[in-house]
């Protein structure tokens, strides 16, 4: 539908460019045209006569002179011949109308077309599983004519063997800017999984995705790319369990030495206390319970706190 809606509008602007190159046209050259009728120029056409006696004619002649390019002198030249100011017109209209208003129209139209073309999801589909199809069935004929022992799988040996051998083989690696350096990098960009092989689906995807890609070179760089970052995310695994295999013998060691310095406290803790003990023993009987020896003495307390006190008279007496 947008189509036409374009095309009607590109054909109302030419119309429209065309209507007034005529309205000029009848405007400066129908005097002209009478006098030229009055000649007798044109007495076997009888349309070139009222060519120019209204607007609608005037289109009907740039129309069949201009765009059609029907007897574009018959009308033009006498005219011209009588006055100059008509190769204005008539060369000003083909210029404008051929050259400008056509081209542009068909630009527009063609645009639109490819325009409609993208957003047609479902034909670009077709298409492509088509063309992927046909890129399977030819990836694998050149897989079978380069296994060369027929197990149904690609080795090194045999990817360079193929590429030396096998024209089909070379004519791609030279599409897609491959030389023989770069095949021990693309023996590792085919072999997806890394099991030193290349099975028949593994090089018919990858293959099948740089069809339309002439230049591999950004493909061989975001491989190196994620090669480097593969092993970085490796390393960086690496160094965090070493990291954390030493923070736990470290903290092993701390609770080592602080079990260790708690056993030695303790251990001099009973050394002192048996140190202590020891020198109590050791010490004479007097110094060692003063107090009981002066309770004994009576000295504690004063002279007389031993002494026997005579019993009161309401008392009964003291025994003797």
């Amino acid at each position: 539908t947008s189509c036409f809606k374009t095309l009607f509008w590109s054909f109302l602007f030419c119309f429209i460019c065309m209507t007034a190159w005529s309205m000029l046209a009848v405007e400066m050259l129908h005097m002209d045209m009478k006098v030229l009728v009055a000649e007798g120029a044109w007495r076997d056409c009888s349309f070139c006569e009222r060519s120019l006696s209204n607007v609608m004619n005037a289109n009907l002649l740039l129309f069949k002179t201009v765009v059609a390019i029907d007897s574009w002198g018959k009308v033009a030249v006498p005219l011209i011949e009588r006055n100059p100011f008509a190769a204005l017109i008539f060369c000003g209209s083909q210029l404008s109308i051929v050259f400008g208003v056509l081209n542009l129209i068909v630009a527009v139209v063609v645009d639109q077309f490819a325009e409609q073309r993208t957003k047609d999801v479902t034909n670009m589909a077709n298409e492509l599983e088509e063309e992927a199809d046909e890129e399977f069935r030819r990836l694998d004929k050149m897989f079978q004519l380069i296994d060369g022992d027929g197990d149904g799988e690609l080795t090194l040996p045999e990817l360079l063997d193929g590429a030396s051998k096998s024209q089909e083989f070379q004519n791609r690696l030279r599409v897609m800017d491959i030389d023989q350096a770069d095949l021990h990098q693309l023996f590792g960009m085919l072999d997806s999984d890394g099991g030193g092989t290349i099975d028949p689906e593994e090089f018919k995807q990858t293959l099948t995705r740089w069809n339309f890609d002439a230049k591999t070179s950004n493909r061989f760089i975001r491989y190196a790319l994620q090669q480097l970052m593969k092993d970085h995310a490796s390393a960086a695994q690496r160094l965090c369990g070493m990291e954390e295999r030493l923070s736990k013998a470290l903290y092993r060691e701390q609770a080592a030495v602080v079990k260790a310095e708690r056993k030695k406290s303790k251990q001099l803790k009973g050394l002192r206390m048996a140190r202590k003990f020891r020198d109590q023993r050791a010490l004479p009987v007097q110094k060692r319970r003063p107090v009981d020896e002066a309770l004994l003495q009576g000295d504690h307390f004063g002279p007389q706190c031993c002494k026997p006190r005579r019993p009161s008279s309401h008392l009964e007496a003291w025994p003797g």
